[in-house]
């Protein structure tokens, strides 16, 4: 859909991409990028724009939402 991709290295089966960050050339300010992302678990997708250029953030925010895990349950809750 988009050029870049990102899925964040603790929760893979989240895809996301957006799109490449370009700059105005009058004004040389950041044009908003769209972002979307996709979980290949229950298949939830999310679609926003971003004009602070932390396109990645939000991914990783919906990625958190999308572990579909117990967390108590986790190898580290153990410790």
């Amino acid at each position: 859909m988009f050029s870049e991709r990102y899925s964040p290295p603790w929760c893979l089966h989240v895809e996301g991409s957006y799109e490449p960050r370009v700059l105005d050339r009058e004004t040389m300010i950041p044009e908003p990028q769209r972002v979307y992302a996709v979980c290949r678990e229950c298949k939830a997708e999310f679609r926003t724009t971003c004009a602070s250029g932390q396109v990645r953030a939000h991914i990783a925010q919906f990625a958190r939402v999308h572990l579909h895990r117990d967390p108590l349950a986790s190898p580290a809750a153990s410790r």
